[in-house]
């Protein structure tokens, strides 16, 4: 199914990866660098293929930064005015977050705590807007020095192999019953 629509438009489902890679598994460096790999395999013009896949890779990923830090300022307010929950003693940095962005496990958790605590908005915005340009500069750049490998490798998942979408299909009740029913 992914690997299909990578085929047909690659751009439609990076942005669809991206817009869920906080809430469930999904590896958001290996959209990038896929869709990157795409993109570049079939447009002449490098500079667009840059342009293309940055803007809807930074969009995707501050859509997703903004909504963990607006769940994570409505937390905040109900567990300050119903709970009575004392102000966090944590303090993350903007550097602290930034390297977060790096390292999957750590990305949401680190929006969420970075708003928890009480960052302004534009300060987040300044820190998500670096962290994701960092970022996806970063993986589009192996994407597109990867380009041939990703591209056969792609071709080999999406060969008609019917386990693959079958795999597909499980991992991804899987992650929704993760969501729904969290161990």
């Amino acid at each position: 199914m992914i690997t299909r629509l990578f085929r047909k438009n690659a751009i439609l489902a990076l942005l669809c990866g991206l817009l869920v890679e906080a809430w469930i598994a999904v590896p958001g460096e290996a959209l990038i660098a896929a869709t990157a790999a795409r993109v570049f395999e079939r447009t002449a013009s490098q500079v667009w293929s840059w342009i293309e896949v940055s803007v809807v890779a930074i969009g995707a990923m501050l859509i997703n930064d903004l909504t963990l830090f607006s769940l994570s300022r409505v937390a905040r307010d109900v567990a300050a005015q119903f709970i009575h929950l004392p102000r966090a003693r944590f303090h993350l940095s903007g550097v602290d977050v930034m390297l977060a962005k790096f390292v999957p496990p750590l990305r949401s958790a680190a929006f969420v705590l970075y708003g928890f605590e009480g960052t302004r908005l534009g300060h987040f915005f300044y820190v998500s807007v670096l962290s994701s340009v960092i970022w996806v500069l970063g993986w589009v750049l192996l994407g597109k020095t990867f380009r041939r490998p990703i591209s056969r490798f792609l071709r080999k998942l999406d060969g008609g192999n019917r386990w693959i979408g079958a795999l597909e299909i499980v991992l991804t009740v899987a992650s929704i019953l993760l969501i729904v029913y969290p161990l």
